[in-house]
């Protein structure tokens, strides 16, 4: 009987040092490989929320220059704002409502004509492509504006777009993206910036003082993303992830894991260990004995004092053993060759 409770002790000892080691080992490889795969997952939604967001600015530049294409100009010599002229650019106008005015110059950066007063107060340089210009202001009372600036042969047409409509296509729902900057790489300038609080969904657009600094061939800043413009070239846009939003994200998941493989690892520990007292528990000792014929039966007769007779007979089923353990069977009724 000592035996096999020594033996018993002794595989639970091994039990717990194993089970212990074990779920030590396999706990840290599958909290780190979380974490990797958390910090992998996180970049990977900082991309495609980059990609989403250019694809968008993409198509809404490429949707107002379409507009633009369509202006019948082109082999005709226009040297000064006539009506025909005039009316090609109110009506590209009237049927765009994402373009506020339009204005077209000579090689020479001279304006020809133009749906603005005051479009000679705000020239800028002739790019030989698409390029993007400003904020600009006419006035204090006029709202900010962006010129998207195209070649149509021998002239140059400013498109004027209101910053607001271009924020409209920077902002995201992505949780982790605090700010979102629009950047020109060549002049190491960013053009536009919003910005939002954690857990709020308003933007704000950031003033030029609040403008990130840094240049194209500068390391970025940990937690952000650059993806080039395909309408713009030498443009870019530009996320920055909060560090301690994406930590929250990934521990959230990384906890659930923990918590689920340590009542795993416990439920395994307890089955175990209630197999280990299954297998040296006496029971199963003594229908291993059965099973190999280790019992022999022993009689003792039964006598009953006051009639002197014998009135039955206990039966011991000595088991062979050198841990000499025994089992006694008590039969109701005496044996035939007692009598």
């Amino acid at each position: 009987m000592n035996a096999v409770h020594e033996k018993r002790a002794t595989a639970h000892v091994v039990l717990n040092i194993i089970w212990g080691v074990l779920s030590a080992i396999l706990l840290v490889f599958v909290l780190y490989s979380s974490w990797e795969k958390a910090q992998l997952e996180n970049h990977q939604s900082l991309w495609h929320a980059a990609n989403e967001m250019t694809d968008q600015l993409d198509d809404f530049i490429t949707d107002i220059m379409q507009s633009v294409y369509t202006m019948p100009i082109h082999g005709h010599d226009f040297n000064q704002c006539s009506t025909v002229l005039l009316s090609y650019l109110k009506h590209t106008v009237f049927n765009n409502p994402q373009i506020s005015g339009l204005t077209i110059k000579n090689k020479q950066n001279q304006v020809i004509c133009s749906t603005l007063l005051q479009a000679d107060k705000q020239i800028v340089p002739n790019a030989q492509s698409l390029n993007l210009y400003g904020p600009i202001k006419f006035s204090t009372e006029d709202k900010p504006a962006f010129i998207l600036q195209q070649q149509l042969g021998d002239y140059f047409i400013d498109v004027y777009v209101l910053q607001y409509l271009i924020e409209q296509q920077l902002k995201t729902t992505s949780p982790s993206i605090f700010r979102i900057a629009l950047y020109n790489s060549n002049q190491n300038k960013v053009l536009l910036q919003i910005t939002r609080e954690s857990q709020s969904t308003v933007w704000q657009t950031d003033s030029p003082q609040q403008f990130i600094h840094f240049s194209a061939n500068s390391d970025q800043p940990s937690f952000s993303i650059r993806d080039n413009l395909n309408s713009l070239e030498h443009f870019q846009l530009i996320l920055f992830a909060n560090p301690q939003q994406i930590s929250q994200l990934a521990w959230g998941g990384i906890v659930m894991i923990a918590l689920l493989m340590i009542l795993g690892s416990f439920l395994i520990y307890f089955i175990l260990r209630h197999l280990i007292n299954r297998h040296f528990s006496l029971h199963r000792e003594l229908i291993k004995a059965i099973k190999d014929k280790r019992f022999f039966p022993v009689y003792q007769p039964i006598f009953d004092n006051d009639r002197d007779v014998c009135i039955g007979a206990e039966v011991l089923l000595r088991w062979q053993d050198t841990q000499k353990l025994s089992c006694l069977i008590f039969l109701l009724k005496k044996p035939s060759n007692l009598d």
